[in-house]
């Protein structure tokens, strides 16, 4: 089974098959087993020696089957820059070139058992990933342990592939945690405007309480206006009766004292006449009294007739400023009326478009979900897609 180097060994299992012993004989042939192992296009084969040398010697590299030669080829450069080998110096020569501490390698390589399948570290050369194996190749009839079987796979697609499979289940969860957040704001934003649609709803309600109150007022304004106006009808027409019997009691006042300076000329020609006059002065007296008494009486009628018209003018005068005021006020109450108005549009307005919000908020909240599930089966979907990965590599 001393497949690597050009010894006796090698040479017997060259032979030709022209004469084999029987059936399975063909498998000792080396070429026939070296066609084999070229065959394996995603396994790179490599046969190390046995021999332990110190430093960075021993253990040559015998053999490499094809896909491995195209994986020493690709990594060439990174090679050539690392360690200062080239793909055409690697056959032959040491594997310990490539070791920081081949002591320790060395060491690793003595304590795997027959039979035993040693998994080593990924090695990471010119941005080429790769997972190896290395097991002991045993002559069966001494045990000896006669050189070091490498089997390289290339690992840097499935790396590439874990990588973006584990990058995009971050970007996944992030991106249904982000949703979740936003689904959940939406749903705030729903309670919120929803509750906004109700004090809207409300405010409009109100306002058209307000509205109508305020139309009973106005109207009540007006009736009151119209009460001021012909209550000053009223109270000039009584201004006016009261001037007409003033100028009755000037008259009445003149007339008066006409009769008593008649009287007292009366009183005085019946002086004169004596005894025959003594008659017709006492009636002359009485006229005068009763004359004196009606301009007294006259004169206390055009006082409180006076009276009456001063009382009648500020009444007037306070109509009017009261009058003023219930024009001015329902002015004002027109104006807050339009301005109710406006505020009842512009409620209803905002009270129908919250509305339509909520509805619109909802299907958004919905569509959110939707995607949240379809994200939660996508991540769940690239978790075993890792899985399926890592158990590959």
């Amino acid at each position: 089974m001393a497949w690597f180097g050009r010894s006796a060994q090698l040479n017997e299992y060259e032979r030709p098959l022209s004469e084999p012993k029987d059936e399975s004989d063909f498998l000792n042939d080396s070429r026939i087993l070296r066609k084999i192992l070229d065959s394996l296009p995603d396994f790179g084969i490599a046969i190390a020696s046995a021999d332990m040398c110190p430093g960075k010697s021993g253990n040559r590299i015998l053999y490499m089957n094809q896909t491995m030669k195209g994986i020493v080829s690709r990594m060439e450069s990174e090679m050539k820059k690392s360690f200062g080998v080239s793909g055409s110096e690697v056959m032959g020569g040491s594997i310990h070139r490539f070791h920081k501490d081949p002591d320790r390698i060395k060491k690793i390589l003595e304590g795997i058992q027959p039979g035993e399948v040693r998994k080593n570290q990924v090695m990471d050369i010119g941005g080429i990933s790769l997972l190896s194996t290395t097991e002991p190749i045993i002559d069966p009839s001494s045990t000896r342990v006669l050189g070091y079987m490498t089997i390289f796979k290339d690992i840097t697609s499935d790396i590439l592939l874990e990588k973006s499979v584990d990058s995009q289940q971050k970007s996944s969860e992030t991106l249904s945690k982000a949703m979740e957040d936003l689904n959940s704001g939406i749903r705030e934003i729903v309670k919120t405007t929803g509750n906004a649609s109700g004090e809207a709803q409300k405010t409009r309600l109100e306002g058209e309480a307000g509205r109508n109150t305020l139309k009973d007022l106005l109207s009540q304004v007006r009736e009151a206006g119209e009460a001021m106006r012909a209550l000053v009808g009223v109270v000039n027409t009584l201004n006016a009766r009261s001037q007409e019997i003033g100028k009755v009691v000037e008259v009445i006042d003149d007339i008066a004292s006409q009769t008593n300076l008649l009287a007292l000329n009366a009183a005085i020609e019946a002086a004169r006449a004596g005894d025959q006059g003594r008659g017709f002065a006492v009636v002359a007296d009485e006229v005068r009294k009763l004359a004196e008494r009606t301009i007294r009486a006259t004169k206390e009628i055009g006082s409180t007739i006076r009276e009456s018209q001063n009382d009648t003018t500020q009444t007037v005068t306070l109509i009017h400023g009261t009058l003023g005021m219930v024009t001015e006020s329902q002015s004002k109450a027109e104006v807050v009326g339009t301005v109710f108005e406006s505020i009842l549009s512009h409620a209803t307005i905002l009270s129908d478009t919250l509305k339509s919000i909520v509805g619109v908020t909802e299907t958004q909240s919905k569509s959110v979900s939707e995607v949240r599930d379809q994200l939660d089966l996508l991540v769940e979907g690239m978790k075993e897609t890792m899985d399926g990965v890592k158990s590959k590599v």
